[in-house]
């Protein structure tokens, strides 16, 4: 504390910087693309002086959107994906955010060249929605498939003894001693997989795409209401022509040309692909997706000038601020001339992989948890400072024994200080136990938690 007082004329003047940043308004426009995955750590020290640029973690991007939520200069954002590697719990969060900007009256454009689902359950929570001529999306929901061969190697003189503790902790390995599945694990993945199937198509599912007229709903003899969900659902692979046509798409134009859907009268070549849209939703059905064209219309569209809408689209690129820029104009605002007590700090520690007894000092792995190599990472956060302690946990389970042993410790450290545990795509069988050991548990609806008990073969 002395230090700051010592450099209190030092802290005034950056306090008046800070405060000449009030010059810059609002209506800032900020692009963002989000990366294919995300980084689980970075290297520090020297090595990180050899590393090339990477993508970075999901706690850092999310910090990015937390910024440009609270941000009063952003107007517009608009976020870029496209062919996403990331996982189900990552695109969950990163809608949850998305929304959370959008309900703070700013605008949230979405952008993609093609993808999965993933891309388009990020898409379906953005208000507007654009996508490249010609992109292609696979509609791939989970499934459950599995080989017995139970019988054949019981012809072959081979034979396993299961013996476990937990109603669904065989389901795994029944494979080795079964021609099916039996009714408790049947039941079990019946109802994994119809959750996981509402839960991805969540956003669409709440999204109606544009009704029919009465005539087309007398002859299917179905609701005038369709939501994206019931009707993308028909088949696994969509062309973003066809999805246009259904209205799930505002606008299909090249990827230069995203500012132009900004204009106030844009060019009918960026906001139309002109013969190569098929229909409108109202013409619609499973027999002549392919063949229906779009009816002509007598409403001539509304034009301008090209010299202003040069003028216009001149401005909007003035308005166009990098995101680091920004953010650290809006992290700026949060500095307080009279603060002389440090921030409180908390430790942030990833669990990763599948749990191992490891080996005393070996130093923690990022693709796989080491117990015996943590134990001196959490003796140091009990010591720390740290007034709190984020535990981001990924594991589908491992050894009995190295689970028991930093169950132990983290239940120790949550003696101490508040521990929470935070749920990514998957805790299960010992993952979940060291979930148990944290103060709180946290996870998305997308996030695989059970698989309770022991199991040996």
């Amino acid at each position: 504390m002395l230090i700051r007082i010592l450099f209190w004329p030092l802290r005034l003047l950056v306090f008046l910087y800070v405060k000449s940043f009030r010059r810059f308004k609002g209506q800032r426009i900020v692009q963002l693309e989000i990366p294919p995955e995300f980084s689980v750590i970075h290297p520090g020290g020297l090595l990180s002086l050899f590393q090339g640029d990477e993508n970075p973690t999901l706690i850092e991007f999310t910090a990015i959107l937390e910024t440009l939520q609270h941000s009063r200069e952003l107007e517009t954002l608009i976020i870029e994906a496209s062919y996403l590697q990331i996982s189900w719990t990552e695109t969950f969060q990163l809608a949850q955010y998305l929304q959370r900007i959008a309900a703070q009256d700013k605008k949230v454009i979405f952008f993609t060249r093609g993808g999965d689902l993933r891309v388009l359950y990020l898409a379906a929570v953005c208000k507007q929605r654009l996508a490249i001529p010609n992109a292609t999306f696979q509609l791939l929901l989970p499934t459950g498939e599995n080989w017995f061969i139970g019988p054949l190697l019981k012809r072959l003189g081979l034979e396993f003894e299961i013996s476990h503790a937990g109603k669904f902790k065989a389901g795994g390995f029944e494979s080795l001693i079964r021609s099916n599945y039996s009714p408790t694990a049947a039941k079990n993945l019946k109802g994994l997989l119809g959750k996981l199937r509402a839960a991805q198509l969540g956003p669409l599912g709440n999204m109606a795409l544009k009704p029919r007229p009465p005539a087309a709903q007398k002859k299917t003899r179905k609701s005038a209401r369709q939501t994206a969900a019931s009707f993308l659902g028909k088949r696994p692979l969509w062309q973003a022509e066809e999805m246009q046509a259904i209205g799930f798409w505002d606008a299909l134009l090249p990827q230069d040309q995203i500012l132009h859907s900004l204009l106030e009268h844009p060019p009918a070549s960026s906001l139309s692909p002109g013969a190569s849209v098929l229909h409108r939703f109202r013409n619609v059905n499973a027999s002549n997706l392919a063949q229906t064209t779009l009816p002509a219309t007598d409403e001539a569209p509304e034009t301008a000038d090209p010299d202003e809408r040069q003028m216009e689209l001149e401005k909007l690129q003035k308005r166009v601020d990098p995101v680091v820029k920004l953010i650290r104009r809006s992290d700026a605002r949060y500095f307080e001339l009279f603060r002389f007590k440090a921030r409180p700090r908390l430790a942030l520690l990833h669990l990763n992989g599948a749990i191992h007894l490891g080996n005393a000092g070996q130093n923690p792995r990022a693709d796989s948890i080491q117990a015996l190599g943590l134990l001196p990472v959490l003796a140091d956060i009990a010591n720390s400072d740290c007034e709190a302690v984020f535990i981001i946990i990924n594991s589908p389970g491992g050894s009995a024994t190295a689970s028991e042993i930093l169950y132990q410790e983290i239940r120790n450290l949550a003696r101490q200080k508040p521990v929470f545990a935070l749920v990514q795509s998957v805790a299960a069988s010992g993952g979940y136990y060291l979930a148990c050991a944290a103060t709180q548990i946290y996870a998305s609806p997308l996030s695989l938690l059970g698989s309770i008990g022991v199991i040996r073969l």
